[in-house]
């Protein structure tokens, strides 16, 4: 079952021009300052509430 993953692995990322780990464009950081994004920002990290 391993090499069956792998292969398709390998057939997936050639087929959609990808490469490197799944999680590798996934997640970003931004800096944010001050004003209303870091307000918002604030608030979101405090509640626990994620992105929909």
């Amino acid at each position: 079952m391993k090499g069956v993953m792998q292969r398709f692995t390998q057939w997936y990322k050639g087929k959609h021009k990808r490469s490197g780990t799944l999680w590798e464009r996934r997640f970003k950081s931004v800096v944010v300052e001050d004003g209303l994004a870091a307000r918002t920002m604030a608030a979101e990290v405090s509640f626990g509430r994620g992105v929909d």
